[in-house]
């Protein structure tokens, strides 16, 4: 009797008893078939993570929620191996270098083909299926109508100080703050289960994920720089159509002043921090590869400080910070700072009037609060980017942060409208 380990392939067995040929010496289940150069001798080596090996001398195969590319020649290490953002993408017991009907395998199976969408069960269907029209314009009018919302009630003087309005604005705010946090632990890398897999999908709406809107059946590309280009701009049309608004009252015979505009803009930027936060930052968000790359977390196909998609995502990431975080934080940090002094001064009611959308929904000696909610949505949008290879620590850090928040709220009670503070 000889002995496969030893005399045909290393690290193999038989599976029936009484073999009596060497073509029986097959690697076990958990090992594959593997040579270090097109010469070199095979040996049967442990799986690797990302691969599913059955056992036997073929090739292995995809592990679920994996990609894993052919090998350079035959019996080689697959390369890359990446791991996907979900199950519906990779869904695992396939070939080596091959994705789900119409996904690109250049792009580690993470995107469509272009003129192909993904459904929300992962599958990429032809444009033409997309119904782009009855997703764009329920948008525009939902987009139309806050706009209207914002330059109305930033028009109304004085009515930031009714309860009644102060209430409705308080509840809306603190009802898309709470989204936006549910947005932020979306980011984590964990198999959610319901209802929280059906919550975090709505709430990335609120951070910019604009995959809903299938884009790349609007230009013809599926390209991540698109995409991301796209989420920058969300702002920057929502101000432009706030201006609109005013722009068609002033034509009405409506008084406009540059403080309401102001108000306005700062109102919608204040609210959406945490999504500013989250899409300028989100460059960095690099999950870690079974073969010791790292590929954006939102974008699995795109491979960090390697690609040029991600080279020129990081660039934009970097304006969109210096915009949207160190900027207005630094605003909004001088407003506060200055605050009690400016306040008594001849042109106090001026500057209160400027900066309504920071004070007017806390009561007088909560006035730095703003301060305390905007670090805390820092610190929500950041907190992913820093544990994205721990996703446990992760949720318990991001829940940690949000339980202080509560507390501290609770202990101050800071807004005006006192019911909202229970």
């Amino acid at each position: 009797c000889n002995s496969c380990d030893e005399d045909v392939l290393a690290g193999s067995t038989t599976q029936v008893s009484g073999a009596d040929q060497s073509s029986y010496c097959r690697c076990p289940p958990e090992a594959f078939l593997l040579r270090q150069s097109p010469e070199a001798n095979a040996s049967c080596m442990p799986c690797l993570d990302g691969l599913l090996c059955p056992g036997g001398n073929g090739p292995p195969l995809q592990m679920r929620k994996f990609f894993a590319g052919s090998p350079e020649f035959l019996g080689g290490e697959p390369t890359p191996r990446r791991q996907c953002e979900s199950a519906k993408k990779c869904p695992g017991d396939l070939a080596l270098g091959t994705c789900k009907a119409n996904r690109d395998p250049e792009a580690a199976c993470d995107r469509c083909l272009p003129g192909f969408f993904s459904g929300d069960d992962g599958n990429c269907e032809p444009c033409e299926k997309s119904g782009v029209a009855a997703r764009v314009i329920p948008t525009l009018v939902i987009l139309l109508l806050a706009a209207a919302g914002f330059a109305a009630m930033a028009s109304r003087k004085g009515a930031v100080y009714k309860k009644s309005a102060m209430l409705i604005a308080t509840s809306t705010s603190i009802t898309l703050y709470f989204m936006q946090a549910l947005g932020a632990f979306a980011e984590v890398q964990v198999d959610w289960v319901e209802p929280m897999a059906s919550l975090a999908s709505l709430a990335s709406l609120l951070t910019f994920q604009i995959d809903f809107l299938v884009p790349g059946c609007m230009v013809g590309t599926n390209s991540p720089v698109f995409k991301y280009v796209v989420s920058l701009l969300v702002y920057p049309i929502a101000a432009l159509t706030i201006a609109g608004m005013f722009g068609i009252g002033r034509m009405l015979g409506r008084p406009v002043t540059r403080m309401q505009v102001g108000n306005a803009l700062g109102q919608v930027a204040f609210i959406l921090f945490v999504a500013l936060s989250i899409i300028a930052v989100s460059p960095y968000q690099c999950a870690l590869n079974p073969d010791k790359t790292s590929s954006l977390a939102s974008a699995r196909g795109v491979l960090c400080w390697e690609s040029t998609d991600h080279l020129v995502m990081v660039g934009l990431g970097i304006v969109a910070q210096i915009v949207y975080i160190i900027g207005f934080l630094s605003l909004v940090a001088w407003a506060t700072i200055v605050y009690p002094t400016r306040i008594m001064q001849n042109d106090g009611a001026n500057f209160m009037r400027a900066f309504l959308f920071l004070f007017a929904r806390f009561s007088p000696e909560h006035y730095y609060f703003g301060v305390i909610m905007m670090l805390r949505n820092l610190g929500i949008a950041f907190i992913p980017v820093l544990l994205v290879n721990t996703p446990v620590m992760n949720v318990m850090i991001l829940s940690l942060v949000i339980i202080m928040y509560a507390l501290v709220q609770t202990w101050l009670k800071p807004w005006r409208a006192g019911i909202a503070n229970y």
